[in-house]
């Protein structure tokens, strides 16, 4: 699969909290949307690395929206950082309302990659409206798959309260993100993925995902939840669990073989086919 930058149709401003001016990139289709998918992207990369999804779902009849989160690619925000991830769930609904003033009728759906995924999940935990009409979540950071050391948990949780914005190696080794070796290597020259995340930063995700698991009975609409089961950078078990806790609502799928990016792995086309299947069950 050609790993080319998602462009849209027309590439945009979104003002998030605090003023700060966020990168957003449209796909439109033809005639009227089947839905809306709104993509959030994972942590250290931007929008622009959906370039497949985004084709593949327009071709699909869907409209995407995609925002590159603050801190990241071509939005405002220093690099890896925010004060409060709550000031990225607020972009997140900025962003819903955005799309909502653009489609007025259309189903909306969540799709959220990583740190995305993590985002949309606290998203659909803590709004319990019928605003969304399903999300899915593709290997989510609920749970590192390689935990950090103690000893640096209990080192940048000390910083966090004096130098919060601070920044360390994120840990992401390219080479876990698909079996695909051209995803790495694209990774590793692209000038608008960073390597850093910040102490506060770490320890919001952290506690917001301890959040999300103690209240997932609260999602109430229907989650796809997918990873990789060779992924060696967030946790498939973690998922799993998370799934389990949603109840009726979730679906959870592993993919076997797969690392990190499902949707750049060697079988993502297959990945997009079985997404595109779900949401037509969903809609229908």
């Amino acid at each position: 699969m050609q790993k080319a930058s998602f462009t849209g149709d027309d590439d945009s401003l979104l003002i998030g909290g605090g003023g700060i001016r966020l990168f957003c990139r449209w796909r439109h289709p033809s005639g009227p949307p089947r839905a809306v998918i709104v993509l959030v992207h994972g942590l250290c990369e931007h929008s622009g690395r959906y370039e497949e999804f985004a084709r593949f779902f327009q071709s699909q009849g869907y409209a995407l929206f995609a925002f590159d989160l603050r801190g990241h690619g071509r939005s405002e925000g220093r690099r890896g950082h925010a004060r409060r991830l709550g000031l990225m769930r607020s972009d997140l609904e900025q962003a819903l309302m955005h799309v909502r003033s653009t489609y007025t009728d259309a189903d909306m759906v969540l799709y959220g990659h990583s740190l995305g995924g993590l985002l949309v999940a606290a998203h659909l935990v803590r709004n319990r409206s019928r605003e969304i009409r399903a999300a899915i979540i593709s290997s989510p950071w609920i749970q590192l798959a390689l935990p950090v050391p103690p000893f640096l948990v209990r080192f940048s949780a000390g910083l966090e309260k004096i130098l919060p914005a601070v920044l360390f190696d994120s840990r992401i080794d390219p080479s876990e993100l698909s079996r695909d070796a051209s995803v790495g290597e694209a990774y590793r020259s692209d000038p608008l993925v960073h390597r850093s995340i910040s102490a506060r930063m770490f320890h919001e995700v952290t506690r917001t995902a301890e959040s999300v698991c103690a209240g997932a009975h609260n999602i109430a609409v229907p989650v796809l939840i997918m990873h990789g089961a060779a992924d060696r950078i967030t946790d498939e078990d973690a998922s799993r669990h998370f799934a389990a806790a949603a109840g009726r609502h979730a679906t959870f799928r592993s993919w076997p073989d797969c690392r990190h990016e499902l949707h750049h792995e060697i079988v993502g086309d297959e990945v997009l086919e079985s997404v595109a299947d779900w949401l037509s069950e969903i809609l229908k």
